[in-house]
């Protein structure tokens, strides 16, 4: 188990699909009216919503169950796949449905509905593909994966450009161009070194009763971490949209890094879980060092690239405060999400559940609370809110119930 290889296979894809994604909406920042960006940044925050609906915890439970499973010799890895494709196409159909009975009843319209499960299915699929490959402990085809991924989507940058038309449309377009392709390559890859298994033979019990936590927990996290985005649209000016949209595209990559390295983590933790479980100990005190460091180095770096940055995508010098107190989710997210995995690792994942309920709700309380009176501020403090509050409750019970308790 080489942890340095990997999480370093890992980092560079999270930087790879990530950043390539921050300079598309970087670009389209730049060059989007404030409406069409607001719309953009909308129908993006409303596929993050809708994701978990699609993946329904195969993110988490892949990587947290695969080990053990690969040690206990069962065999339901092979129906994770074939129970995933199944369950895919009853949702999109479903989603559309939903969406066209929505659509009757809100002044947004069934197509913008369409391109956001368009949007959310192409991720699902790709993020499913991803997530099996970590759980196999396959970083290195994961990094491949980004790599096709970014540079496409620098081509279709350039091809955006290149164009001069600079629309919603244009925008949705070539921000899914380079995911089919990603996704066609993540296929034939997955394929080519035969994960998958297309057996008719399903299992429903084993998916269910393995992911449905998982699933729910992924649920809870896109609401909290995209409920005021997603609320604050209905309640803010299409300007000030966009330019909260904009303040938190300056730091959501540092946030989103620390997710997704974690899940590296949480690999690692399972395994040394099952095998040698008197050094989890040991190893999480490692990687706190490392976690910690991150974030401080993570929310420094994020204030001295806001005045370039800002001025790549237009957005005025004058909210530096607002985006400096918005940037210590940095912090926050990276601390909190290696106690997250901690307590997945050793089964308090109802805990995390709860957690991430009442983050949810708090921020969403707030957000309807001080909005209306104090505008981009409320927005921003609610927003931060949710992020505090899960970490102070990971702590309390992964530092002081868990490890300190147990001395």
């Amino acid at each position: 188990m080489n942890v340095r290889k990997d999480a370093i296979y890992s980092t560079l894809s999270i930087i790879l699909f990530n950043g390539s994604r921050w300079f598309y909406n970087s670009f389209a920042a730049r060059f989007l009216t404030a409406s069409d960006f607001s719309l953009f940044s909308f129908v993006l925050t409303s596929s993050n919503l809708v994701l978990p609906l699609f993946t329904f915890g195969v993110n988490l439970g892949l990587i947290r169950e695969v080990p053990i499973l690969l040690k206990k010799g069962k065999g339901e890895i092979l129906y994770i796949e074939q129970m995933f494709w199944g369950y895919i196409i009853l949702i999109s159909i479903a989603a559309f449905i939903f969406s066209l009975i929505l659509s009757k009843f809100t002044k947004i319209g069934f197509s913008t509905f369409a391109i956001v499960i368009t949007v959310s299915l192409v991720l699902s699929i790709l993020v499913f593909i991803q997530s099996i490959l970590k759980a196999f402990s396959l970083f290195l085809e994961e990094f491949k994966i980004s790599l096709t991924f970014s540079f496409f989507m620098l081509a279709v940058i350039v091809l955006w450009f290149v164009s001069g038309t600079y629309c919603f449309e244009y925008a949705i377009l070539f921000f899914l161009i380079p995911m089919l392709i990603a996704t066609g390559y993540g296929i034939r890859k997955a394929s080519h070194i035969q994960l998958f298994s297309f057996k008719p033979n399903f299992k429903v019990k084993p998916f269910v009763s393995n992911y449905l936590k998982y699933g729910s927990h992924e649920i809870l996290v896109a609401i909290y971490t995209n409920s005021v985005s997603f609320l604050s649209f209905f309640i803010l000016t299409s300007t000030e949209y966009a330019i909260f949209r904009k303040i938190l595209l300056v730091s959501i990559p540092f946030t989103m890094i620390s997710g997704s390295i974690s899940q590296v983590f949480l690999n690692k933790f399972s395994v040394i879980y099952v095998t040698d479980r008197s050094s989890l100990k040991k190893f999480f005190r490692k990687t706190q060092k490392l976690y910690l460091l991150a974030g401080i180095i993570g929310y420094v770096i994020a204030i001295c690239i806001f005045f370039p940055v800002s001025s790549l995508i237009k957005l005025e010098k004058q909210y530096l405060l607002l985006y400096s107190i918005l940037s210590l989710s940095i912090l926050f997210r990276f601390i909190s999400s290696l106690y997250g995995i901690f307590l997945t690792t050793i089964g308090f994942q109802t805990l995390r559940v709860i957690t991430v309920m009442i983050a949810a709700l708090s921020s969403i309380f707030l957000l309807l609370i001080l909005t209306p009176s104090l505008g981009l501020w409320g927005v921003v403090i609610s927003y931060i809110s949710s992020f505090f509050v899960i970490l102070t409750i990971y702590f309390y019970f992964g530092e002081l119930k868990v490890l300190r308790g147990s001395k």
